[in-house]
């Protein structure tokens, strides 16, 4: 009963067993990020594993550590504070108005859609490494060069596509309409710089 009552005393509008659970999350998050990192990783790299034998697991593991683990402590950390309430003194709101809850959650969507793409980008590098040491057994210098820079090049519109995605969830925006109109933007000053060297 004392034990009972103990995980049912409040403080700062949460439980003792809300604390718990929340630093039991990051605890255990915290000490098996490494170790759901490389798994997720081996799971990954079944996909390239018919294509990535020149290159081999061990480049992919390191590409992709960091991102991953990156990916898991941005899940377990939301799973740890919705375990937690702000205080009702504090008068937050609700999370679908304006103010620190939905600031909070759109943070966290911007931090998710990131901790994606970087996993995407490295993935691309990845793909590009195994490009890279086939082009060298080719007998023609142009794809030496060819692709790194189409590698490059392929990373600089994920990332866009990405930040834009980013952009519009976090400001409840239209991506589409977004991109649309800055394709739009950037034909139009193309245009313009075309006329104004011309003349």
């Amino acid at each position: 009963m004392i034990h009972l009552n103990f995980l049912e005393y409040s403080f700062l509008g949460n439980t003792v067993e809300s604390y718990l659970w929340f630093f039991g999350i990051l605890t255990i998050g915290i000490i098996l990020k490494n170790f759901i990192s490389r798994i997720f990783s081996k799971l990954l790299y079944a996909i390239f594993k018919h294509y990535g034998k020149t290159v081999g697991v061990d480049s992919f593991l390191q590409l992709m550590n960091r991102p991953f683990q990156f990916f898991i402590m941005v899940i377990i950390v939301y799973f740890a504070f919705n375990r937690l309430a702000f205080p009702a003194e504090w008068h937050i709101g609700p999370s679908h108005k304006f103010g620190v809850r939905l600031v909070s959650f759109r943070i966290f969507q911007g931090v998710l859609i990131f901790s994606i793409f970087w996993i995407i980008v490295r993935a691309i590098d990845f793909i590009g490494m195994i490009l890279i040491a086939r082009a060298r057994r080719s007998e023609s210098r142009m794809d030496d060069q060819l692709v790194p820079f189409a590698k490059e090049a392929i990373k600089v519109i994920v990332a866009g596509i990405g930040f834009f995605i980013a952009i519009g969830i976090i400001f409840n925006l239209d991506v589409v309409s977004l991109i649309t109109g800055l394709g739009i933007g950037g034909l139009a000053f193309a245009l313009a710089a075309k006329k104004h060297w011309r003349t």
